[in-house]
């Protein structure tokens, strides 16, 4: 009927080509409505767009653009030309109860009819915000364009908010259970062969067309969402492909990510290469990315926006780029190769609301839960396996690589939780943050289940936490603390050594330093409690070093009067392992008069 091939769904875009549509008069201010459209693209690259059922009226501005109300609106352009928000201080548009309102400008268009009589306006239109062809276009958070394939038939296909398909603000959540997946397409398919399909039928959401009925055509429509579980990208791409093959890529990492369906895979063909001034949209959708090389060395500071895995592909950053997972749940598969050994984060240089990562291949000189001087409001989550820093010599005090639960200078809002495992490296542990400005305002806990490591600090270097917990289950570690390095802390802290290797000392508080001389440049405490579990399936094996022993307390001369601090044996077995390990055992105690009692309180558990 209409002649366009390609369905760009978002009908959200589709008032905004309307600027010149002729039916304003020069002297007077009009809005106007828009009663039905359909958006497509023809075969020369210039968007089609029917309209019918428009009226207009006399209003403050010259044209008014209506959405659903799920439309999120980041930047309006004229021409390619950022406009301003009345918001913002501007004077070329206001947004209004969720609709734009802007002054008239000056738009490219021709039209002819069709074989029903509706008219066809042609505009010409770009999405993006290096838009420069003419007319005007918005830049939307969050909102995705899905193809169609080159049937005849015209489907209006909704815009996905949080990875759930909506038409016209309502979710195709055809069997009611509050997701649009696959069981919603075989629930229409059996109402459809009036087959008995549960006593939940959503038809206003089985309308995927919204052409008032419910027939194959909206099966199709649904079918054509789901399948596009594969898109392919590559240099050699064009943004004009179908990019559902892989002799048809896209060009662009968001174009890709904008059409494949929601947790889908971006299969990179051979290589892609970010530009300079490469910006990752945010599609608020879940997405795989995998398959040659992503090489993003021309950038410093690389930004993900969406939650993001990858699998099975090539990582090349430039030598120690700064990659930001933004707030979004990052994970990077056991099969990536990781070059340039970035400082990753979880968070970003603006607050985030919470993080997740999952490591599980490459070699990086940070792995940080939170941002890089700036906050993440609730929690941070950090997973650390396999093969991380594998080929990382652990035992090189000045190696510098970290694995840190909270933030580099910035403050954890709720909880810091570090967990890792596998055959994993780093010169150190971090529980909660680095830097002075770091903060956990909750609790920061720390569970390694295998690895080798120099040292591990259950709280802060540097900055302030609260109650730390570290549990040693696996792996192999020089020395473990309770506590911070080169800070105090008020709390309470637990160490809970139920298996896996310490090689030197374990402290349940914090690190002092002491000179050759045997004077200490600090007195980093614990306002609190400091509690050391010992179970008889860890091992404690002290090895070549000037310094080593177990304590329940903070590294220092004597103990301090604000910190309890207790040893708590598993069994008699775990005593009886462990009791002559207690207090300083190396050349230093016969240089200090007073070395701390190893714990104040010590209790067997049978």
């Amino acid at each position: 009927m209409r002649k366009t091939k390609e369905l760009l769904c978002l009908v959200l875009a589709v008032a905004l080509l309307l600027c010149n549509i002729p039916v304003l008069a020069a002297e007077q201010e009009y809005t106007v409505m828009i009663g039905n459209a359909v958006v497509g693209s023809g075969d020369d690259g210039r968007i089609a767009i029917t309209v019918e059922n428009f009226e207009s009226f006399i209003g403050g501005y010259n044209f008014e653009i209506k959405f659903p109300e799920i439309a999120q609106i980041s930047a309006v352009y004229l021409n390619g030309n950022k406009l301003t928000s009345l918001a913002n201080g501007g004077s070329d548009y206001n947004i209004r109860n969720g609709n734009i309102l802007v002054l008239a400008g000056t738009c490219n268009y021709g039209s002819e009819t069709d074989l029903d009589n509706n008219t066809v306006f042609y505009v010409d239109f770009n999405t993006s915000a290096d838009a420069s062809i003419g007319g005007y276009s918005v830049e939307f958070t969050g909102n995705t364009y899905i193809v169609s394939d080159s049937d005849d038939e015209e489907l209006i296909f909704p815009v996905t908010v949080n990875g759930k398909i909506n038409i016209q603000g309502l979710k195709a959540d055809i069997d009611g259970s509050g997701n649009t997946d696959t069981a919603d397409m075989a629930v229409f398919k059996k109402w459809l062969l009036n087959i008995n399909h549960g006593d939940v039928f959503n038809e206003i959401a089985a309308d995927i067309n919204q052409d008032g009925s419910l027939d194959i055509r909206d099966l199709v429509a649904i079918k054509k969402y789901f399948a596009r579980v594969v898109v392919y990208l590559s240099d050699n791409g064009d943004d004009k492909n179908s990019g559902d093959t892989a002799d048809k890529p896209f060009a662009t990492l968001n174009r890709a990510i904008e059409q494949v369906y929601e947790g889908g895979t971006v299969y990179i063909t051979d290589t892609y290469t970010v530009d300079s001034d490469f910006t990752w949209k945010s599609h608020l959708k879940p997405v795989e990315i995998s398959g040659g090389t992503f090489n993003a060395t021309a950038v410093s500071s690389f930004k993900i926006a969406d939650d993001t895995t990858f699998n099975d592909v090539a990582l090349n950053f430039k030598s120690g780029a700064e990659v930001f997972a933004n707030g979004c749940e990052l994970k990077i598969g056991e099969d990536v190769v990781v070059s340039g050994k970035p400082y990753l984060y979880g968070g970003s240089t603006t607050a985030v609301e919470s993080t997740s990562l999952e490591i599980y291949s490459g070699s990086y000189q940070y792995i940080c839960g939170g941002g890089k001087g700036a906050d993440v409001t609730q929690n941070t989550s950090v997973i650390v396996g396999e093969n991380v820093n594998g080929d990382l010599d652990e035992t090189d005090h000045n190696g510098g690589v970290y694995i840190i639960g909270g933030c580099n200078d910035g403050v954890v809002g709720g909880n810091t939780n570090l967990i890792i495992g596998g055959n994993a490296k780093s010169t150190y542990i971090i529980g909660a943050g680095i830097g002075a400005s770091s903060k956990v305002s909750g609790k920061t806990k720390v569970e390694i289940n295998g690895g080798a490591f120099m040292g591990a600090y259950a709280g802060s270097t540097n900055g302030k936490c609260a109650d730390t917990e570290l549990t040693l289950l696996g792996g192999t570690i020089e020395q473990v603390f309770g506590g911070c390095e080169n800070a105090s802390m008020t709390g309470n802290t637990r160490l809970n050594i139920l298996g896996g290797t310490v090689t030197r000392r374990i402290y349940g508080g914090c690190y002092n330093e002491l000179t050759s001389g045997g004077e200490w440049k600090n007195q980093n405490h614990v306002s609190g409690n400091t509690t050391v579990f010992l179970s008889s399936k860890a091992n404690v094996v002290f090895g070549n070093f000037n310094d080593y022993g177990i304590f329940a307390c903070s590294r220092y001369k004597s103990h301090f009067d604000n910190e309890n601090s207790t040893i708590i044996y598993e069994n008699s077995d775990a005593k009886s392992k462990f009791s002559n390990m207690l207090g300083q055992k190396d050349w230093m105690s016969k240089l200090i008069s007073s070395w701390p009692e190893a714990a104040q309180a010590v209790t067997t558990l049978n």
